[in-house]
């Protein structure tokens, strides 16, 4: 039954297979925004805003410990399971997995000790004594959140997101709901009941995703090839790339988290996952288009590339405006529904909207980045990206608050997605923005 679900109906590199694999992406991770919000605002409903702050704060320290632990693995994984069963090279497809599981399960291991031993000076450091048990909640669920976003990145190297979206986008918010209300319904005032579901729910599905993968490689009958050099050249630039993206999506946290209660941060968030919406179709195509790029490049079939990367930049464009306008016409009265205390976070979501608008409209342009090597330059950019964001912030937030944080957030994320598409231009060979007529005519650099 689980192969009959993984078998694909086009050929993987096809525009067909391309759209059917986002729409299917894009579906779940319409169901994972709301299922999410859903979540929040239950949390919301049933403890308060300051508990979903909390919730807010934990998850992002467990966003930062994923991050350092899978030390650009799961990206790396996504890449070279493409590209080694595109060049027919089983054994080391197989190598990868096994590589990225040992040193990302032992990294993870380090990493939940030091935010379990340190969880005291970062609570006090934050100015809120009571993230000390939710870290440290976090420090225990990390080796298994880190295992699980490397699996699904190697589930999604096979060219067919369906089983990867459906456990990170559906199966982790459904879990998370049941179990805060489990923990509720025992205690009814635990502020820490949220972050402790999440924690069960988030490892409980890494685990699954990492059996998953290694049944999915288990048919590929190959001895295993390990190239760590090569995978390491890989990982370590996209590693520091992410933590620097890291920055640049927690620095509103945190510098509201210093001069601002939880209840502002619960706002906060609040605003952040409604603007999500707008950019749900762009994270869809990524997901499928980031091992078609790998795959395509591999074999040196760059007019094709350039093909499906011009139309659906043009798609995410249209559909990103259009989505973005809805959102900040009505986010008054959608943040309404998390509670009384939530609508004053409008503003911010109206230029969380806007900055997500320009991020559609750039295309996948910094996945193509990646996607064929120009890893230093994506370094290069979240550098400087995570500069900005902390200058700005650092500036704005304590003058504006949720505003202020918004405004520093969505420009720097924007400006870093407009040079993308430049770089894309001039290292790659491709135009995001070639009109139908001209598509295919570009070469690769």
């Amino acid at each position: 039954m689980l192969r009959g679900l993984l078998s694909p109906e086009h050929p993987r590199d096809s525009l067909r297979h391309i759209a059917g694999q986002s729409a299917w992406a894009g579906l779940a991770q319409l169901g994972g925004v709301f299922l999410r919000l859903a979540t929040a605002v239950l949390i919301a409903r049933l403890v308060g805003p300051a508990a979903l702050g909390l919730y807010v704060l934990a998850l992002t320290l467990a966003n930062g410990a994923t991050v350092v632990a899978t030390f650009g693995l799961d990206r790396t994984v996504l890449h070279f399971i493409a590209h080694h069963r595109g060049t027919e090279d089983a054994g080391a497809a197989v190598g990868v997995f096994v590589f990225a599981s040992a040193v990302a399960a032992t990294l993870a291991v380090a990493v939940g000790a030091l935010v379990f031993v340190g969880a005291p000076h970062l609570a006090m450091w934050l100015h809120h004594p009571e993230l000390v048990a939710a870290a440290r909640v976090v420090a225990l669920a990390t080796p298994f959140l880190t295992l699980g976003q490397v699996a699904r990145a190697g589930l999604t190297g096979f060219q067919d997101v369906r089983l990867a979206v459906a456990l990170e986008q559906i199966a982790v918010p459904v879990a998370t709901a049941a179990v805060v209300v489990v923990v509720h319904l025992r205690n009814p005032h635990d502020a820490l009941a949220a972050v402790v579901a999440a924690a069960l729910a988030q490892g409980g599905i890494g685990v699954v995703s990492w059996v998953a993968l290694r049944g999915r490689l288990a048919h590929e009958a190959a001895p295993v090839i390990l190239r760590p050099s090569q995978w390491l050249r890989f990982s370590i630039p996209l590693w520091v790339e992410r933590g620097m993206l890291f920055v640049v999506a927690a620095a509103g946290y945190g510098f509201l988290a210093r001069s601002a209660d939880t209840a502002t941060v619960g706002a906060y968030g609040a605003a952040l996952r409604v603007a999500g919406l707008v950019g749900l179709p762009l994270l869809a195509v990524s997901t499928i288009f980031g091992p078609t790029v790998s795959n395509l490049a591999s074999r040196g079939d760059w007019a094709r590339l350039q093909v499906l990367y011009a139309r659906l930049t043009w798609a995410l464009a249209a559909i990103g405006g259009t989505v973005g306008l809805a959102v900040a016409a009505s986010g008054r009265w959608v943040l309404a529904g998390f509670g009384p205390r939530f609508s004053a976070a409008a503003g911010a979501l109206a230029i969380l909207a806007a900055s997500q608008v320009v991020n559609s409209a750039t295309g996948p342009s910094g996945l193509v980045l990646i996607m064929t090597g120009r890893t230093v330059w994506r370094l290069a950019n979240a550098g400087i990206g995570a500069g900005l964001t902390l200058a700005l912030s650092w500036w704005a937030v304590p003058r504006w608050g949720a505003v202020g944080a918004a405004a520093a957030v969505g420009l720097s994320s924007a400006l870093m997605n407009v040079v993308q598409v430049y770089q894309v231009r001039r290292l790659v060979g491709l135009w995001a923005y070639d009109r139908p007529r001209h598509l295919g005519d570009r070469g690769h650099r």
